[in-house]
């Protein structure tokens, strides 16, 4: 007689509960629950890192309860919080955060209460095993009086954070495998004025994103159900600038940059969709080397982005509100028309090698007030140049390596300048020369390896037709 198997079936059950904090939890030692009201923060809430640093430094006593982690110690926000992290001798130190607990804090002339906790179970995300973490600020009070003083105590920390900020900007970039933008680094802003241009280039771009950004420009474009989006294309010769506008326009209009990388191999025309309509609000989003990614017949490289999800992504089909676009090329001419017509690039800017206004300008940007020797050195280097181009970062180069000079000095030198723009040619020259006998040599053996296939096929004909010719 057969034994039927049984299988016993076990369901967790899971308490939910209108509180969000465990009823027995040390809380009742602290304070009177029926009199105080609460305000729930997860971790994923962009406050949360703020209330928490706050609650640790303004903890009555002491904090009895944190948690230790190895960082860089030093934020870079100001000009003198880089030199001090440049300067360590050990950047990297201990760093404190609000441990795990129930604090006792003030906010002006109130007392609040923060239990800072983790419940449940572990939850597997892409970014590894989870569990939910969050603060609860508790206000003595009703429900009202409750949110008026956690609303001013998260505004007091956005408006202090939003002043710390004011002289940075944060570079994104976007996660192909787990599809999210995240924060690669923080950059300190640079003026308008330190990125030397031709003027009207400037005064182009800053009165046209000024303009873009009134608030009467938005209005007219909701009226007329226009994407209320801006696009540019920066081309131009390398090394002239295209990069430092961008880095400065970030910091004047206080944007975050988003670096995309369509020709990366995993990206299609959906992952760059998402990206775009994903982006961080007030962002600017830049394509570098625009030409690099199709060829004149519409085919791309090594992704599976398409030419049409291209312009589908730039076209703004539900991308946040405010989205600048800024396309970078070396090469204007090998772009596709319908890349770069009306509607989908709004402003072309030009990036010409240095002139000799811009040669004068970069000059007094490293020796303010000496105008006579900047008139010098920029028709002592114009003279010298006659009619060969020279970059804007090969002047920079040449400042950065005479810094310690004075502008006397410095225009002495001026020399310097076309010296180093023949051994870069004679460096260039050499190299395409290498690789071309490199490939001369391979097409040689590819040509000898032929050569000896074809015999080695012919001799094996030959034995063949002889030991058929034997057998018969």
């Amino acid at each position: 007689m057969s034994q039927s198997n049984t299988t016993t079936i076990t369901r967790t059950v899971i308490p939910h509960s209108r509180y969000p904090f465990e009823k027995d939890s040390d809380l009742y030692d602290n304070l009177n629950l029926q009199d105080h009201s609460h305000v729930e923060i997860a971790e994923s809430s962009k406050v949360y890192g703020l209330l928490a640093d706050y609650v640790l430094k303004h903890c009555i006593s002491p904090a009895n309860s944190i948690a230790i982690d190895v960082g860089e110690g030093t934020h870079i926000t100001t000009k003198a919080s880089v030199i001090a992290a440049a300067t360590q001798v050990e950047p990297k130190t201990a760093v404190s955060s609000l441990g795990i607990g129930i604090f006792k804090f003030q906010h002006g002339d109130r007392t609040l209460h923060c239990l800072h906790q983790r419940i449940g179970a572990p939850v597997g995300t892409d970014c590894g095993p989870k569990i939910f973490t969050s603060l609860v600020i508790f206000v003595e009070g009703d429900g009202a009086n409750c949110r008026n003083v956690v609303e001013d105590l998260t505004n007091h920390l956005l408006a202090f954070e939003g002043a710390a900020q004011r002289e940075t900007f944060t570079v994104f970039r976007w996660h192909m495998k787990y599809q999210f933008w995240f924060t690669d680094v923080k950059v300190l802003s640079r003026s308008i004025d330190s990125v030397v241009l031709k003027d009207e280039v400037k005064t182009a771009v800053v009165d046209d994103m000024n303009e873009f950004l009134d608030e009467s420009t938005l209005e007219f474009y909701l009226d007329h159900g226009i994407p209320y989006k801006r696009s540019y294309l920066f081309y131009g010769a390398p090394g002239s600038g295209k990069t430092s506008l961008i880095q400065a326009l970030a910091g004047k209009y206080q944007r975050n940059v988003c670096y995309l990388q369509p020709s990366h191999p995993d990206m299609t025309d959906d992952a760059l969709k998402e990206a775009v309509k994903r982006c961080p609000r007030r962002s600017i989003i830049v394509l570098e080397d625009i030409d690099a990614l199709f060829d004149d017949k519409r085919e791309g490289g090594k992704s599976d982005l398409t030419f049409s999800g291209l312009l589908n992504a730039l076209d703004g089909v539900g991308p946040p509100l405010a989205q600048i676009f800024i396309l970078t090329t070396n090469h204007r001419d090998r772009l596709d028309p319908a890349l770069i017509r009306n509607g989908r690039v709004d402003l072309h800017i030009h990036f010409t090698p240095a002139t000799t206004q811009q040669m004068a300008s970069i000059f007094l940007a490293f020796y303010p007030g000496e105008k006579a020797l900047a008139t010098e050195f920029s028709t002592r280097l114009q003279r010298l140049l006659g009619d060969k181009p020279v970059s804007m970062a090969a002047m920079q180069h040449f400042f950065i390596g005479n810094r310690k000079l004075t502008a006397a000095e410095a225009v002495g030198n001026v020399e310097q300048i076309p010296e180093n723009l023949k051994e870069q040619k004679d460096v260039k020259e050499k190299a395409e020369t290498l690789s071309d006998a490199k490939g001369i040599g391979v097409k040689t053996v590819a040509m000898r390896n032929y050569a000896l296939g074809i015999v080695s096929l012919l001799a094996i004909g030959i034995i063949s037709r002889q030991r058929a010719s034997k057998g018969n």
